[in-house]
């Protein structure tokens, strides 16, 4: 009797591990099956459509989130954007009028220059006519006086030449740096003084 449960139960044993070893097997045998089957028919698929980017691992494992962009890609989408407007900018450009206008404005702009640059020589030759007259008038009177010198005769003090170049002549120490006599600038500073004005 003791051989009969012996032996039964032996029998029942074996049998539960054969039974559990097949369909363990079985199962991990339709497991690689069906991820083939998932990969072939992906396959098929995008050799028919090839434009579809394959999907990740990644994403057939679990739930998916949307998730920000990182900085790095949305650098690089703003730059492209950037790069594509500036280059449709270009193309689209009408490059005969651009030329035309800049051409237009830059000779307005020097005959604008060119006028304001002829009224300033003008002043300028104005001027120096003007120093040439006074200088012209004190080298004839040093002329005179060095004449007079020679002959023995005294002429009177000579009168300060007023003209382009401020006062000539003079007494220095009377002299200020504004180019006229130090009461006069004196009494121009107590004046504007008063009012809130200084020179």
């Amino acid at each position: 009797m003791a051989g009969f449960i012996l032996g039964t139960s032996g029998g029942v044993l074996a049998a539960a591990a054969v039974y559990y070893t097949l369909s363990t097997d079985l199962k991990r045998q339709t497991a690689h099956l069906r991820d083939d089957l998932r990969n072939s028919s992906h396959l098929l698929s995008s050799s028919f459509d090839p434009q579809t980017p394959p999907p990740a691992a990644s994403a057939l494992v679990g739930p998916s989130y949307p998730r920000e962009p990182r900085f790095s890609e949305t650098l690089r989408s703003r730059w492209n954007l950037a790069v594509a407007r500036a280059v449709d900018g270009v193309r689209t450009t009408d490059w005969a009028a651009a030329t035309t206008a800049l051409v237009d404005t830059g000779a307005g702009l020097v005959q604008k220059l060119g006028g304001e640059v002829q009224k300033d020589v003008r002043k300028v030759e104005g001027k120096l006519a003007e120093v040439g007259r006074e200088v012209k008038h004190v080298g004839e009177e040093i002329v005179e006086r060095v004449e007079a010198a020679k002959d023995g005769k005294t002429l009177p003090a000579s009168t300060p030449v007023r003209g382009g170049l401020g006062e000539v002549g003079g007494n220095i120490r009377e002299e200020s740096l504004t180019g006229g006599p130090v009461a006069l600038v004196k009494a121009k500073r107590t004046s504007e003084g008063a009012a809130g004005r200084l020179v």
